[in-house]
């Protein structure tokens, strides 16, 4: 779970993003691989469409912050069975 608190448009608002994955016991990759290896194939796929507009090194928490950016490695992950779950608390 991840939770983030601020101001959005003069409120305080706080989003909760949950994730709970498991071992996929037909390809036997763990939860752990999963969520490690395909977030970074999600965001290779973003580099090679040229979608990241930065140079260098960007800290993936960059990345996330880009509503389209993070709606896109949202929908790769979720083609490979990967939920994430969000909800304004």
């Amino acid at each position: 779970r991840v939770e983030v608190n601020g101001i959005k448009n003069g409120k305080k608002v706080m989003y909760s993003y949950d994730l709970l994955d498991q071992y996929d016991s037909k390809r036997k990759v763990s939860a752990m691989a999963r969520t490690t290896a395909y977030t970074t194939s999600a965001v290779a796929q973003l580099l090679a469409k040229r979608l990241v507009e930065d140079d260098g090194v960007i800290p993936p928490e960059k990345l996330g912050m880009n509503p389209k950016l993070f709606a896109i490695i949202r929908g790769e992950m979720s083609k490979r069975g990967i939920k994430i779950e969000h909800r304004l608390a």
